[in-house]
């Protein structure tokens, strides 16, 4: 029998943080033949990163070259270094045009409004963080001076 490739999803639409690594999704690679395929080369522009079962956080496929037996699956992680829309491609055994997998994806915004606000890498200080330790440095210094006022208030005069 003769080996038939197939990935799903057909397309992988990748979100992460600003100025962050788009998170990795699971693309599930099939032989859904009748005989054994080999996977012979995973093509993938820049800023696209796929993951094998060497990398860390990889799937389970080898990287390739790599077999699979009729009815086996494994996984391959696709992420990115930044924006992309981009073409993977997966030569095989089975056809002589590569399977070709949509990979889009572009960093999240910082939603805001939630109360939390988050500096960039290069600035990772919150500006509200030092608000706040501003705020409470200021009622530190009031309580003591108020508490020193009123030791020498107390205090018996001689």
């Amino acid at each position: 029998g003769l080996p038939v490739l197939s990935v799903s999803p057909g397309a992988l639409s990748l979100t992460g943080p600003v100025n962050g690594p788009l998170q990795p999704q699971a693309l599930v690679v099939t032989n859904a033949g009748a005989g054994v395929l080999q996977v012979t080369a995973v093509q993938a522009p820049a800023p696209v990163e796929v993951m094998s079962a060497g990398t860390p956080g990889g799937g389970t496929c080898p990287p390739p070259p790599f077999s699979l037996q009729p009815g086996v699956s494994c996984t391959l992680m696709v992420g990115a270094s930044g924006p992309v829309n981009a073409t993977l491609q997966l030569s095989s055994n089975a056809s002589a045009t590569p399977a070709s997998v949509t990979v889009t994806g572009t960093p999240l915004g910082n939603a805001g409004g939630g109360g939390c606000s988050i500096g960039p890498p290069g600035r990772p200080a919150d500006p509200v963080w030092a608000l706040m330790l501003c705020a409470a440095a200021a009622v530190l210094w009031r309580r003591r001076a108020r508490a020193a006022q009123a030791l020498r208030r107390d205090r018996p005069r001689q």
